[in-house]
């Protein structure tokens, strides 16, 4: 384990977010989570329904002038939370027709959004979760990061942990975990979990499970490129507290965030392949389904939105 501190540099705080909503508990805790953000001053919340397209423009108009009556009630709880908790933001809703992951991606580009903060509905497996639900689709072809929230908010994150590979997605993880922290968390934990090369296939000399030379070699090299990347980081005023594990990153990285009652897990996508590449059958996709706190997922870069079918 070693501790890197970081001073000086400052993120700028989140200015516009993006919270969908389908009227559930869970876009309620979503909402709830966002405005106990390290918002700034003024910041611009946007609520967004997406109706389905009815086939006909009576049931349409009728789904629109119950939807917009639902709208306005969310709009105006939202508010009273607001000012409850002394923030000086602005809170609009907006009802749109479509595809939902279509219209919530092209929304929160057409606002210029930092965040886009998602409800999880319910405890369900990996596979009914993320193949093929919304919450799938916007975190794959969407590219802002997107925020999973899986329990009420009561306070601001207190004990976050990055799942980190240190690669080219260390730094907007890092980045963005820290503006959505903000500065009452002065520490974070970073988890890197190292496997040896071919290691169950090829056989290795019999020796003490977690201190064989090939284990003890991983391990050197796995703390030679966080050294590179790490003092490659700008000075953020954070301590950074890097912990190696050997072991599959899935359970490394849950078992960390359970033993250190880790309150937000962040980890990175890689630009070159997109989510949709990385997530299903990665750590990303376990990580996000058995987490049993809230999820950041960071992205490296923007992408072109092409809808899909």
């Amino acid at each position: 384990m070693s501790v890197r501190q970081r001073k000086t540099t400052v993120i700028p705080a989140i200015s516009t977010i993006l919270v969908p909503t389908d009227f559930s508990r869970g876009a309620d805790q979503a909402l709830g989570r966002t405005l106990r953000l390290p918002l700034e001053r003024g910041a611009a919340v946007h609520l967004l329904h997406v109706m389905s397209e009815p086939l006909f423009d009576a049931p349409l108009r009728k789904a629109q002038v119950t939807t917009a009556k639902a709208m306005a009630e969310v709009v105006t709880r939202a508010k009273a939370q607001a000012k409850a908790l002394g923030l000086t933001v602005s809170i609009k809703g907006t009802v749109v027709a479509g595809r939902p992951f279509e219209q919530i991606v092209r929304q929160s580009r057409l606002l210029g959004a930092d965040l886009i903060v998602l409800g999880r509905h319910g405890r369900r497996p990996v596979r009914d979760m993320f193949i093929g639900s919304t919450s799938d689709r916007v975190i794959r072809y969407g590219d802002l990061p997107v925020l999973v929230v899986n329990h009420p908010a009561r306070r601001r994150y207190a004990r976050p942990i990055a799942a980190v590979d240190f690669n080219e997605t260390t730094r907007t993880t890092l980045e963005t975990l820290i503006r959505i922290s903000g500065p009452s968390v002065t520490e974070i934990m970073l988890v890197h979990a190292y496997l040896v090369p071919l290691e169950g296939v090829a056989s290795l000399p019999s020796a003490s499970a977690s201190e064989n030379i090939f284990r003890k070699a991983a391990r050197e090299q796995a703390s030679a490129n966080a050294d590179e990347v790490m003092a490659a980081l700008p000075p953020w005023g954070v301590s950074l507290r890097t912990v190696f594990a050997y072991g599959d990153a899935r359970r490394v990285v849950l078992t960390r965030a359970r033993s250190h009652q880790a309150d937000l897990i962040a980890l990175g996508t890689h630009a070159r392949s997109g989510l949709s590449c990385a997530l299903l059958g990665s750590v990303a996709e376990w990580i996000l389904g058995a987490a049993d706190c809230d999820v950041l997922v960071a992205r490296p870069a923007r992408f072109t939105f092409q809808p899909l079918a």
